[in-house]
């Protein structure tokens, strides 16, 4: 049973016989072949234990940041990607991620960037967890429609 622990969340047998066997059929990969592969996750930011400095670009013409805030008791949510060629970009969000705001937020933010990985006739694999908007039904009719393989 999965629990967690102070290192963080348990692996459980099932989770960790498909990790081995995704290393096992992954081991021989070329470099071109893990340039198909897009790593996404979310996870919260607690700045105010980990003393983070959070800081936010805005327009010099302004005289303030866009908001200023406190952290103190508060956490941040991000959700983002890794490619091959080490580009990784982070999205806030708030509250929980819905099916819904998944969609247009990789619509708005992901699919112009992943664009130029899809050479040729091989399809770009997409890597989330099994969070329940990612596994949502809507959510993987969009990446069928997109053309997009799904590894969770």
């Amino acid at each position: 049973m999965p629990r967690i622990s102070d290192r963080g969340k348990e692996i459980t047998p099932k989770n960790r016989k498909k990790r081995f066997l995704f290393a096992q059929l992954h081991d021989k990969w070329s470099t071109r072949d893990w340039s198909k592969i897009v790593f996404a996750d979310e996870s919260k930011l607690f700045p105010h234990k980990t003393r983070t400095r959070v800081l936010w670009a805005y327009n010099k013409s302004q005289r303030a940041p866009p908001f200023e805030e406190s952290f103190e008791n508060k956490s941040i949510n991000v959700w983002g990607y890794l490619r091959y060629d080490g580009v990784v970009e982070l999205f806030r969000f708030e509250g929980t991620m819905r099916q819904g705001e998944y969609i247009e937020m990789i619509e708005d933010k992901v699919d112009h960037a992943i664009a130029p990985l899809r050479g040729g006739n091989s399809r770009l694999t997409f890597m989330q967890d099994n969070a329940s908007y990612h596994t949502a039904e809507s959510v993987k009719k969009w990446f069928h429609r997109k053309r997009l393989n799904l590894l969770t």
